[in-house]
């Protein structure tokens, strides 16, 4: 019994330190920082449950835009990819491995890319076909939507056979293939063609926004061609450059 009696208030102190002790979880979640690259493929190599890597690439575009750091590239391996509305609402790069070999269809289902409104946004689309984007409403821009205060650099893409139709809104039925809404874009040695809107810049539609935005377009090395505009009043088949908006033609 005495030795009994000793233990007891020694688990007695022994719990009071434990007590005093904060207990931290099992797992505590950590952030982990998005990559500055990541890669996409078609599947079945690529799947969106991935995590991304050039092992490992994910399967859509969008969740590859979705989830890399800003100022990240995002790699896009040859295929065709049927997807639309695509939201690059950061800085970044998007990298195709070419474009006789790397499709975006937009399934006339809306604009394929869409660069939306971000002060100094930067961002640099390379190496893609950008095809059959449809957009309708309000919506501007078939193949590409550029909003005021961007700058996008476009390289050695074909924007080609995309179509803006009747609708409502601001710039209801301009820029078939390119819609630059007041921001700077600069394309070099790209092919914009076959491309429709009804009124206004079949091809390539750019104006100067009322915020004061450049609505600035330079084009290097590219080809221009047959595109159309089909309201019977419809002007800039090719070029539409509205509003003291800048267009530059370089070689």
């Amino acid at each position: 019994m005495a030795k009994a009696i000793r233990i007891v208030p020694l688990l007695v102190i022994l719990s009071l330190v434990l007590l005093a002790v904060p207990f931290l979880p099992a797992h505590v979640a950590k952030a982990i920082p998005a990559p500055s690259e990541v890669w996409v493929a078609p599947p079945p190599v690529g799947s969106d449950s991935n995590p991304g890597t050039e092992a490992q690439p994910f399967a859509t575009i969008q969740w590859g835009i979705d989830n890399v750091a800003d100022s990240g590239t995002v790699h896009v391996v040859a295929g065709t990819y049927h997807e639309h509305g695509l939201h690059l609402s950061q800085t970044m790069n998007l990298v195709g491995a070419g474009a006789l070999t790397t499709i975006i269809d937009g399934d006339a289902n809306g604009y394929v890319i869409e660069v939306p409104s971000a002060p100094s946004q930067q961002n640099t689309i390379s190496g893609f076909t950008i095809q059959n984007g449809a957009p309708s409403g309000s919506d501007a821009g078939g193949g590409i939507y550029i909003s005021q205060a961007h700058i996008v650099t476009i390289n050695n893409c074909a924007i080609i056979n995309n179509t803006k139709g009747p609708g409502s809104g601001p710039l209801p039925d301009m820029g078939g293939g390119v819609c630059n809404d007041g921001g700077a874009l600069y394309m070099n040695r790209c092919t914009v063609s076959g491309n429709t809107a009804t009124k206004r810049g079949g091809g390539i539609f750019t104006h100067r926004t009322s915020g004061g935005d450049s609505g600035l377009v330079e084009l290097t090395n590219c080809t221009i061609s047959d595109n159309t505009v089909t309201d019977d009043n419809g002007v800039g088949g090719g070029i539409y450059c509205g509003r003291t908006a800048t267009m530059r033609l370089l070689k």
